[in-house]
């Protein structure tokens, strides 16, 4: 409970922070955060994990700092602070780390690792380097190609799902150089998506990080449900993740983004491919035995509906309050 507070407490801080050094400051607070909530386990495997996930957030936030000092003197700090932030948020080409730390993460981990450690860096980025059009198109193009190739050959849920928020992230910082309420937005949907999707993925009874691709003890109730998280992750009319792509790609287009456009399209059209090929895997391979309405998963099938009705009605209150959001 304690580090959970420290950890809102570092993002409210990068959140309202007014200057590098006060956001350095909660990048640090989420990072020893986060650490204890990682190690909570006796696995070798979730400590290695841990150790690469402090060492790759220990050389981003000693190059933030470093940019951060150095930025009235020199006109590469800009850049240095770029490539920092990157890291910590493990977006391409800086990605090397993430795929592996989240593979060996329990489930509530990888919660966090994918929504609040992300969250910081990546509107730190959005806010601040929107006018660097061409560095943001090449970080945009190269983590939707990368999101999308990288996870199609992958076995484990985990793995797949690290390898699409990489390419998630490629959305959100592509639409961030002409419209940034869009790319907060985008933000927003896809935090909720991957967030409710891992509850559901909580359920099951194996509590190993290798399991492969949907567990086969989940009801049918639970994979229906994942079916349409997953395709609305990967973007498929008409679930509801399909509009804030649509108006990416609609305001891309609109401003002449086209390549970047494609690369975006082709990356989501890749994550779709592995989105359905785990749902393939997991329908094919449901127990005959399973009980569809126990209380429990009443309990957390109703939570998540409200989860996602609530993000629905967020996104659609934005958009039709706030008309220049998709124009």
């Amino acid at each position: 409970m304690l580090f959970s507070c420290t950890l809102l407490t570092g993002t409210t801080l990068i959140f309202f922070a007014p200057n590098w050094f006060t956001a350095w400051i909660g990048l640090e607070i989420n990072l020893y955060s986060f650490i204890p909530i990682m190690i909570n386990s006796s696995t070798t495997q979730q400590k290695e994990a841990s150790m690469k996930y402090f060492l790759a957030q220990a050389v981003g936030s000693g190059l933030l700092l470093i940019g951060t000092l150095a930025l009235t003197s020199f006109n590469s700090a800009t850049l240095m602070i770029l490539m920092a932030l990157l890291l910590k948020a493990g977006v391409a080409p800086f990605h090397f780390w993430f795929p592996s730390v989240m593979s060996a993460l329990p489930w509530a981990s990888c919660i966090l690792l994918s929504t609040t450690q992300k969250l910081g860096p990546a509107l730190l980025i959005i806010q601040m380097f929107t006018p660097s059009a061409l560095i943001l198109m090449i970080i945009s193009s190269l983590s939707a190609l990368v999101g999308g190739i990288g996870g199609l050959n992958q076995s484990q849920t985990r793995a797949i799902i690290a390898y699409s928020s990489i390419g998630h992230m490629g959305w959100v910082f592509g639409v961030s150089i002409i419209n940034t309420p869009l790319s907060k937005l985008m933000l927003l949907n896809y935090m909720t998506t991957v967030t409710s999707i891992i509850i559901l993925l909580m359920m099951s009874t194996s509590k190993s990080s290798n399991q492969p691709m949907i567990p086969s003890d989940l009801s049918p109730l639970i994979k229906t449900m994942l079916v349409f998280l997953f395709m609305s992750l990967g973007g498929l009319p008409p679930f509801f993740g399909f509009f804030p792509k649509l108006f990416i790609i609609m305001e891309l287009m609109t401003n002449n983004f086209i390549k970047l456009s494609l690369f975006l399209i082709l990356g989501s059209m890749l994550n779709l491919y592995y989105y359905m090929k785990i749902m393939y895997t997991s329908f094919f391979s449901m127990p005959l035995k399973t009980s569809m309405f126990a209380k429990p998963l009443m309990k957390t099938t109703m939570f998540i509906t409200l989860l996602m009705l609530s993000s629905a009605v967020i996104q659609l209150s934005l958009l039709i309050t706030f008309p220049w959001l998709s124009s």
